[in-house]
């Protein structure tokens, strides 16, 4: 390649044009008996030479010994740079125009705008094209842009040998890939370090494609207080978060979510204002688009930080392994990941080490997934709002996942499970806020009920035989252990049957059955929920009764000669609903 410089390059392809043109024109008129000669052919070349806005390329072109390529049949298709392109890309590589004519790369450079063939603006879609350099990349979402950086202002500019289109930005193509850009570049020492440390770096030298967004060690530098007590695994998950697998150029992008390498956090895009990343980092238009042979790299200001949900509570903490194998293994993590407003009452690894020796389990592989999972579910509330721990009322029961209640007790700060199981809240891990809910630790496993209300009542024998015989008798029994329906049972024993005065064998089925539905209400009712004159609403059509709470809890029913009934047990819980003990069998009118 010829060592010139710009003046000198430019001066003597100029003083060519007139003898060409010249020489031209008489041939063409050397004898007018002769057949009329062919308009000279307008080449790729001749464009650039007489076109003043492509000077420096004319240059360029001489220089790198590839007019005459170009002035060949091809066909060509070339993305022409401007003198203006030109200029920034001189200024941005802190070089002059001499330099770039004497740089071994020029030659490289220049085919990286050139495509064998004739295509047309309209024959471009998104994707690759292979230029006499390497790969581009194109997209034409919104007019034609190139490699991200280029854009075509001024499409299918048509000669003889192919086609132009003029770019207002140089592109070169890629030799290093992501992580040799950023260990190249010291601006990123911090996230380099990090890469190696993790062993992130050949995942990323890998063939990818990769989209990265890569923090300054200024932007690391602005959260190193926060680093420095995140887990390993917090850690690596947040590098992930940065990848998006992929090449997407800044005019690639749409406003959406896009995966990452952190699978389970998506990163998301908005483009109504700009580029803004994660809901507030905005990508500079000057810090984007950095090619590599295996991706782009944008330039951001600031770490992403991954929303925390619950389910990374427990993720992040060696205390919690068990609770998180145990989501895992149930298959939860994803749904507790996408529940909105939720509560977790989280135990730690000495709990569930309690609670497998309790329940008769030498590990956590041997319980079974559909024992597991209710378990699990049990430690869930489901509420229009996550309910910190001064939200929680002395004395209230909590609807979980699992359709069971869970009791608090305020005063020793405990939680009360169906088998009336004191957990304890740890109170220096309470209210540990996340995205999508609230955790509380605690120091004990949760144990939901495991029967319905009937096998309950079976299961009590014989305190309600003459109930259990009777539910039987009349064919209540499938109704009332219904997975799908939930009830409150006020439940008589046999001393109230005795204390009744009527031999049951002489009612008929139709009397049995109006008086065991008149103990049964729709849906669950717990004694925190029970008022003074509450009147409820029985399974018995149109029958009610009035609840009294005057000292002790009473129950007064349809029937005047009936004295009252004592409610004298309470908040027994099913799989399916509760059960009150009553002392007196209760009578519609």
């Amino acid at each position: 390649m010829k060592k010139q410089n710009l003046f000198q390059v430019l001066n003597t392809f100029k003083h060519f044009i007139p003898f060409i043109v010249l020489a031209l024109v008489i041939i063409s008129c050397d004898d007018d008996d002769d057949p009329i000669a062919e308009p000279p052919k307008t080449l790729i070349t001749t464009v650039v030479a007489e076109d003043a806005r492509f000077t420096t390329l004319l240059a360029a072109l001489d220089q790198a010994d590839l007019v005459t390529t170009l002035s060949g049949d091809g066909p060509f298709t070339v993305f022409a740079p401007t003198n203006a392109a030109f200029d920034a890309y001189l200024t941005a590589k802190g070089i002059t125009a001499d330099d770039l004519l004497n740089s071994p790369d020029l030659e490289k450079i220049l085919k990286y705008h050139v495509v064998s063939g004739n295509v047309k603006s309209t024959d471009l879609s998104n994707g690759e094209v292979t230029t006499l350099s390497g790969s581009a990349y194109v997209n034409v979402n919104n007019g034609v842009t190139i490699n991200g950086i280029s854009s075509v202002s001024q499409a299918d500019v048509t000669t003889e040998n192919g086609v132009i289109h003029v770019i207002d930005a140089v592109i070169e193509p890629a030799s290093e890939t992501v992580t040799e850009i950023a260990a190249g570049n010291s601006s990123f020492s911090t996230l380099v370090s990090l890469l190696q440390k993790y062993d992130l770096v050949d995942a990323l030298s890998a063939d990818g494609p990769f989209t990265v967004f890569a923090p300054t060690n200024e932007a690391f530098e602005k959260i190193s207080d926060a680093i420095a007590i995140k887990s390993d695994a917090e850690i690596i998950d947040i590098l992930k978060f940065h990848v998006v697998p992929g090449r997407a150029f800044s005019s690639d992008l749409v406003s959406q979510g896009y995966p990452t390498l952190n699978t389970r956090r998506p990163l998301s895009v908005d483009l109504s204002n700009g580029i803004v990343i994660n809901g507030t980092e905005e990508v500079s238009p000057a810090n984007a688009n950095i090619f590599a042979t295996n991706g782009v790299i944008h330039i951001i200001d600031d770490v992403l930080l991954p929303k925390q949900t619950v389910v990374d509570v427990a993720l992040y903490n060696k205390n919690f392994t068990s609770l998180v194998a145990a989501l895992t293994k149930a298959d939860l993590v994803e749904t507790l990941d996408n529940a909105e407003n939720i509560t977790v009452f989280a135990p730690t690894n000495d709990a569930f080490a309690a609670a497998l020796q309790t329940l008769g389990f030498t590990s956590l592989d041997d319980v079974p997934v559909e024992a597991l999972t209710p378990i699990l579910t049990y430690h869930v509330l489901g509420l229009d709002a996550p309910a910190l721990s001064s939200d929680l009322v002395d004395g209230s029961f909590y609807t979980t996942l699992n359709g069971a209640a869970i009791k608090f007790d305020a005063a020793n700060l405990d939680l009360i499970d169906a088998n009336n199981n004191m957990i304890g809240l740890n109170a220096d891990l309470l209210d540990l806020e996340t995205s999508n809910g609230v955790v509380h630790v605690i120091n004990g496993v949760l144990l939901p009920p495991t029967q319905n209300v009937v096998e309950i009542a079976v299961g009590s024998d014989p305190e309600f035989t003459t109930l259990v015989s009777l539910i039987t008798r009349v064919g209540l029994g499938e109704a009332l252990s219904s997975a799908a329906a939930a009830f409150t049972v006020f439940a008589p024993t046999n001393q109230a049957f005795e204390d009744l005065g009527i031999d049951t064998k002489t009612l008929t089925d139709e009397q049995v059955t109006d008086i065991l539905l008149y103990h049964v209400l729709d849906g669950k009712v717990f004694s925190s929920q029970i008022t003074n004159g509450l009147e409820a609403e029985t399974k018995l059509a149109d029958a009610k009764f009035t609840i009294n709470v005057n000292g002790s809890v009473t129950i007064t029913d349809g029937n005047t000669d009936s004295p009252d009934a004592t409610i004298t047990a309470t908040d027994i819980q099913g799989t399916n609903g509760v059960i009150h003990i009553i002392d007196k069998v209760i009578l519609p009118n």
